[in-house]
C-alpha cells in the first residue's frame, strides 16, 4: 500500500484556495515508470503500468484495478485496514511454527512494517533550506523532514500548482489517516509539522529516505485538463474480486 499512501500524502499538499476549474493531469516519474495522477470533482485516479488506484472522496470509497486480469476491488477505506490486520494474524499464526529466537526477530520486522509495533511517535522537524529549484517549468522551494535526527525527506514544494476547492481536504485528511501506520518508518508522516507543508503547494520532487534506501519521485508534467467521468468509474466487463486477491 505504499502507492497508495503516497498519493495520499501528496494530495493533501494541494493549496487549498483558487478558483474553480478543470481538473488536473499530474505527471510523476519514479525509478524510471510514470504515474498518470488525475483529480476531478472530489475523485482521484493514479495510474501506472501495472495498476489503477480509484478514489472517491464524497463515498469515503478506494477501488483498486488490475487491468491485465481485468479485476477490481472496490470498498471503504475501513476494508483496507481490516484486511492489514487480518494478515497480519495470519503471519502471526504461520511465526508460531519458528524457533523462538526466529520468531521474536520477524515478529519485530513485520510490526514495524506494518505500523503495529510499540515504538513511540518519533521527534519531527521541519526545516526550510532557503533552497528553490525550477523543476518541469514550476519553481519549487526546498524542505527537509527530519525524524528522531534522521533526514528522512526532502521536498520541492511549488505554490504555483493547487488544486481548486473541488477536493474537500478535510474528507483527504480522513482517508490519509484511515491508511496510515500507528508506528514504523513512516509515522512522521502524520505529525502536525509536516501537516504544516500541506497548504503551501504541491511537492514537483520527493527524495525518500527509508529502510536504507532512496526513492525519488518527480512531476514531469502539470496541466490543468478538463477529464472525461470515466477515468474514475471502473471499465466494463471488469470482475470483483476479494481485496487480498488483488495483491498475489
Amino acid at each position: 500500500m505504499k502507492t497508495v499512501k503516497a498519493l495520499l500524502a501528496a494530495l493533501l499538499i494541494f493549496g487549498l484556495a483558487c478558483p474553480a476549474l478543470a481538473g488536473w493531469l499530474i505527471k510523476e516519474k519514479s525509478d524510471g515508470e510514470v504515474n498518470n495522477l488525475y483529480f476531478q470533482n472530489n475523485q482521484m485516479r493514479d495510474e501506472s503500468p501495472e495498476a489503477v488506484s480509484l478514489m472517491d472522496l464524497a463515498q469515503g470509497r478506494l477501488t483498486i484495478i488490475n487491468p491485465a486480469e481485468k479485476t477490481y476491488w472496490s470498498g471503504p477505506y475501513s476494508e483496507v485496514a481490516k484486511i492489514r490486520d487480518q494478515a497480519m494474524n495470519q503471519m502471526q499464526e504461520q511465526l508460531k511454527q519458528l524457533p523462538p529466537e526466529q520468531r521474536a526477530a520477524a515478529m519485530q520486522a513485520m510490526q514495524a512494517a506494518m505500523g503495529k509495533g510499540d515504538k513511540p511517535r518519533p521527534k519531527v522537524e521541519v526545516k526550510k533550506t532557503g533552497q528553490s529549484e525550477v523543476i518541469a517549468g514550476f519553481k519549487a522551494f526546498k524542505y527537509e523532514i527530519w525524524s528522531d535526527g534522521q533526514l528522512r525527506e526532502e521536498l520541492w514544494i511549488s505554490p504555483d500548482i493547487a488544486l481548486s476547492k473541488e477536493l474537500d481536504t478535510k474528507k483527504m485528511k480522513k482517508m490519509m489517516a484511515a491508511f496510515a501506520q500507528t508506528g514504523g518508518d513512516d509515522a512522521y508522516e502524520m505529525d502536525p509539522a509536516v501537516q504544516a507543508l500541506w497548504t503551501k503547494g504541491y511537492p514537483v520532487k520527493v527524495v525518500s529516505k527509508l529502510q536504507g534506501e532512496t526513492m525519488v519521485r518527480q512531476v514531469i508534467q502539470a496541466q490543468r485538463k478538463n477529464l472525461p467521468s470515466s477515468l474514475f468509474v471502473v471499465p466494463k466487463g471488469y470482475r470483483q474480486v476479494e481485496l487480498m486477491e488483488m495483491f498475489k
